[in-house]
């Protein structure tokens, strides 16, 4: 139920699907708990090579500050920042027994002009 959260969904909205709304303190303390799970398998080794890995990257810019100062149009005196350009990787594994569904995405993917490397 903290997905729900995770994806904005308001009280309002999860009132009408629960029937009740969590206290942000319940949500939190779920949230940490499925933290502790993740943190734990994520460090655990991968025994097989799952049979699907989707890998996708989405290019940001963060700002810098530097030690630099400028005048400003109205006359104050303001930091200089400068953009870098940095990648966000991200990898998901597809398990056998989750393959068919991702079939017809992949599928469905590729009939829309997507193409996909198969190893």
């Amino acid at each position: 139920m903290s997905w729900a959260y995770l994806y904005g969904t308001s009280k309002k909205h999860l009132l009408h699907l629960l029937g009740s709304v969590l206290s942000l303190t319940a949500v939190n303390r779920v949230t940490l708990k499925a933290q502790k799970q993740m943190e734990a398998r994520r460090q655990s080794l991968i025994e097989q090579t799952p049979p699907i890995l989707i890998v996708d990257g989405v290019w940001i810019d963060i700002l810098y500050t530097l030690d630099e100062k400028k005048l400003d149009r109205a006359g104050h005196l303001r930091q200089m920042r400068q953009a870098q350009e940095r990648v966000i990787l991200a990898a998901m594994a597809v398990w056998s027994q989750y393959c068919e569904g991702f079939e017809f995405l992949f599928l469905w993917g590729r009939s829309r002009g997507a193409e996909g490397q198969r190893s």
